[in-house]
């Protein structure tokens, strides 16, 4: 990582007969940021991407079969995933904690997980809810995750939520008319 206000006072280093010429080439050259800085933003935006599109999929899969499955079989597939995301976080704040493609993207599979296992088990077991309650669920459970993994996108996730909660719970669940797609 390249200290910027190092840099700057090269030259500075250089007039004053400090440091050569040459030498505040190769601090110059030594500090500069590499490639894998650079592509620091893409590397984020692709871990965040997958952890999206990985959860979606888990999610997917285990729609498609559902009817099949006993009971049992349900609720341990339910809660699989999101035991999977929390192993996948605890590795990620052991190994990769400086990574924040890491941290985002597992963060991410993780939320998708905690909405999963809560509606899972809700259909499986038949408890009663609402919209308002698995939002306000969701929201909380989600807080901890944003502090353990300092995940920016998760947060914003659980304020998106909180909003759609507050919407909801302040007009209605049918502020959105007879439009199922609006959910």
């Amino acid at each position: 990582m390249a200290d910027h206000g190092f840099c700057k006072a090269l030259p500075d280093l250089v007039e004053q007969g400090l440091i050569t010429a040459e030498q505040a080439e190769r601090i110059r050259a030594h500090y500069a940021p590499t490639d894998d800085q650079r592509t620091g933003r893409q590397t984020l935006l692709f871990s965040v991407l997958g952890g999206l599109l990985i959860g979606l999929g888990v999610v997917l899969v285990v729609a498609h079969n559902w009817d099949d499955l006993g009971t049992t079989l349900q609720t341990v597939l339910a809660f699989l995933p999101m035991a999977l995301g929390q192993v996948l976080c605890a590795w990620v704040l052991l190994k990769r904690e400086a990574s924040a493609g890491w941290r985002e993207g597992s963060a991410l599979f993780l939320s998708g997980a905690v909405a999963a296992a809560i509606a899972l088990v809700a259909q499986i077991h038949h408890i009663p809810g609402d919209l308002a309650r698995f939002l306000l669920t969701w929201s909380v459970l989600l807080l901890g995750v944003v502090y353990a993994l300092r995940s920016f996108t998760t947060a914003l996730l659980m304020l998106v939520l909180l909003t759609w909660y507050a919407g909801v719970d302040r007009f209605g669940e049918h502020v959105f008319g007879d439009r199922p797609w609006a959910y």
